[in-house]
Formats: C-alpha cells, sequence, structure tokens
C-alpha cells in the first residue's frame, strides 16, 4: 500500500466592478491523484486460514484527474444590501487499477463528484437586524451509504434563510431554516456504472 500523491494546479483572477460596486474572481484548478486508496471492500481481500481470519483492507486501486472553475461575483446595492452568486464545474476521470471495481473501493470519483453546484446569496442589515437568503444547487451524482453499496442522487436544489439580531457587540441571537427537498433513489447501478472510466 502506497501513500497517494496528489499534485495541483491552479491559477486566479480578481477585478473590481467599481461601477457596480461589485467585484468578480475566476479560478481554474487541475488535480491529479497517483496511488488513490480505495475502502475495504465488500468482498474479502485475504482469504481465511487455519490460524488466521478473513480480512478485507486499504488497497491502492489506480489513479484520478480533475479540471474545472469556479466563477464568483458579489457585491452591494441601496442600503444594507448585499448579494452573492457563484457557480463551480469540475470534471473527474478516474483508471482502475486492473482487476478492481472503483464503486466497489467507494473510489468512483467521476460519478461521486457532481459536475455542477452554484449558490445565490442576497441579504440586508439594517440597525441590529440581519436578514439573508440563501439558494443552493447540485447536480445529479453517485452517493455511497455505509455497507449497502453505491445509490444515484438526484440533482436538488435548496433553500435557507436567517434572520439575526445584535443585542450588543458581544451577543446576538439568531434563527436559521432550511428547505431540502432532495431526492435520493437507492438502486441497484447498471452494469456500465461500475466499470473503471479510462483517463
Amino acid at each position: 500500500f502506497k501513500p497517494s500523491v496528489v499534485t495541483n494546479y491552479e491559477a486566479d483572477w480578481d477585478h473590481d466592478l467599481t461601477a457596480l460596486s461589485a467585484k468578480a474572481s475566476v479560478r481554474v484548478f487541475y488535480q491529479t491523484v497517483t496511488n488513490l486508496s480505495g475502502a475495504p471492500a465488500l468482498q474479502l481481500d485475504i482469504a481465511p486460514t487455519l490460524t488466521t481470519a478473513a480480512a478485507t483492507e486499504f488497497i491502492n486501486v489506480g489513479s484520478a484527474k480533475m479540471g474545472g472553475a469556479e466563477f464568483e461575483v458579489s457585491g452591494t446595492f441601496g442600503k444594507g444590501w448585499r448579494w452573492n452568486a457563484n457557480y463551480l464545474y469540475s470534471d473527474t476521470k478516474d483508471r482502475a487499477t486492473p482487476g478492481v471495481v472503483l464503486a466497489s473501493r467507494e473510489a468512483d470519483f467521476s460519478r461521486a463528484s457532481p459536475q455542477h453546484t452554484g449558490n445565490l446569496g442576497l441579504g440586508w442589515t439594517g440597525g441590529p437586524w440581519t436578514v439573508d437568503g440563501y439558494a443552493h444547487f447540485v447536480s445529479s451524482y453517485t452517493g455511497y451509504a455505509l455497507g449497502a453499496g453505491p445509490s444515484a442522487v438526484g440533482a436538488y436544489g435548496s433553500l435557507a434563510g436567517r434572520v439575526a439580531y445584535k443585542i450588543n457587540d458581544r451577543l446576538s441571537v439568531g434563527r436559521t431554516e432550511q428547505h431540502c427537498p432532495m431526492q435520493v433513489l437507492h438502486r441497484p447501478p447498471a452494469a456500465h456504472e461500475l466499470r473503471g472510466q479510462p483517463i
């Protein structure tokens, strides 16, 4: 078993949009992972003998690479108002070691990583009061439940809000609510979803 080696490349660009009382940023990234480690599988890795019990173990399962970009804008307007939005795109590719099924090792990151995520935020502060609202979106991906194997998670969005009152510089009270109509479809993956994807 060898330690995983992660190499990351990243470039950032920031720009002030003075006329709009806003700022924008762009981040581009690329990452490679060698000696990718996988969790113990449901099947046995080490057969039992007359003197030892059967066992499963962490092993190196292959390699992976991921590239993507993130875009973010934020600003203020009016009296006490603020806003922000961001979008992240990422694309992950895995290459399995011959004989390894990545999904059974919870290492199928090409399917376990959503390609698209986004956030929107709007807030207001006036006197001791602060109010914020948020919207969040995640595209479909494959999730893993302990002992249950992979399951499909459909694209979903969530809404959240927060209201706070500042009593003094050291104390404030607030309430946060979140609505997340997340729909998880538990089903065995199709055969093509279990195969390692070549880089």
